[in-house]
């Protein structure tokens, strides 16, 4: 039972018993100043409970205002707690949520610069071949990407940018291109076919082996993937310079006798262009650079890359060069 009702009961009681200690008594006399002595007894009696009462109400009214103000206090304490601890788990998960992102955009550019991405379809949004981009066939248009730069090749001229990966979304920066001027007009046209569907953001789908691309107009470009040279060397290499010369020599080699090899000797730049020769000396190189094609009474600068051969078998060489770019050429017809 509740304190209040407890103490009013008891007041009650109280009462009762006064009456019938002070006025049952005096019902049976005769005298009427003993009856109105009793009365008065019973009236200050009653006064008395009702004082009583009075605090008694008084008392349950402030008690209940504390156990209300008790109650609200520890229904908003709760509540607080409840929010604080919903407000972290919020956080926590977001905090997941852009670790997971940030995954992924990771695992999407580990991907996108471990390979040459070469164009293998172009569809407009109405199913149609894009010829535009195929006016090469044996050189199919080739991306590469790299620390949020992109490099395309194989057009009329040397394109570049930036690229940013948001998501399933890749959107491209301001592209830049060389000034070279083409002999055919299809081929000059290859820059601009190729820029004007890079300059919205696009979306992708990306696997080991392809990079699909799909236009804000809805054209879908399609690229294979073929391994860069890091990623099949499993190392970063280091650039070279390589002058090579005019013409080939016979070389020997146990495992190919009579070969006939680059001649070439290391070039090195300082920091204000001039070039020097560690060695005046020609030697000869037992395997080819990959990307170069020689052409006879042809000099060359080359800026190439050397890579590290792991576990080479015996007899072979433990290096590799692959070509970056031709930087100077001379014809020296043969003497």
């Amino acid at each position: 039972m509740p304190h209040y009702l407890t103490l009013s009961l008891n007041a009650m009681k109280k009462l009762t018993l006064i009456i019938m200690l002070t006025v049952f008594p005096l019902l049976g006399c005769d005298d009427n100043s003993n009856v109105q002595q009793g009365i008065d007894k019973t009236k200050a009696s009653a006064a008395q409970v009702a004082a009583d009462i009075k605090d008694t109400a008084d008392a349950v009214v402030i008690s209940a205002k504390e156990t209300v103000q008790e109650a609200s206090e520890t229904i908003e304490g709760k509540t607080g707690d409840v929010m604080a601890t919903a407000n972290a788990e919020i956080q926590d998960m977001k905090g997941k949520v852009d670790a997971i992102k940030e995954i992924l955009i990771n695992d999407h550019n580990t991907v996108l610069m471990s390979n040459h991405w070469h164009l293998a379809s172009a569809q407009n949004a109405q199913g149609q071949r894009i010829d535009a981009l195929f006016v090469q066939p044996d050189k199919p248009v080739q991306f590469d990407f790299d620390r949020e730069r992109i490099s395309i090749g194989n057009a009329c001229n040397a394109i570049g940018g930036s690229y940013t990966v948001q998501g399933q979304q890749i959107t491209f920066g301001m592209l830049s291109a060389t000034k070279r001027a083409c002999a055919d007009n299809q081929i000059n046209r290859l820059d601009q076919e190729i820029s004007s569907r890079l300059n919205a953001p696009a979306t992708f789908a990306l696997t080991p082996n392809e990079l699909k691309l799909t236009t804000t107009s809805g054209d879908v470009l399609t690229f294979s993937a073929s391994p860069t040279a890091e990623t099949r060397f499993g190392n970063t290499g280091e650039t070279v310079f390589l002058e090579i010369a005019p013409q080939r020599q016979v070389c020997s080699h146990p495992l190919a006798p009579n070969q006939q090899c680059l001649m070439v000797r290391e070039v090195r730049y300082a920091e204000n262009g001039m070039k020097s020769y560690p060695s005046e000396s020609w030697e000869p190189l037992y395997q080819e650079i990959e990307g170069y094609t020689h052409e006879p009474d042809l000099r060359n600068i080359v800026r190439a890359k050397r890579f590290i051969i792991a576990n080479s078998p015996d007899n072979t060489p433990n290096t590799a060069y692959v070509l970056d770019m031709v930087i100077e050429s001379e014809r020296v017809p043969a003497q």
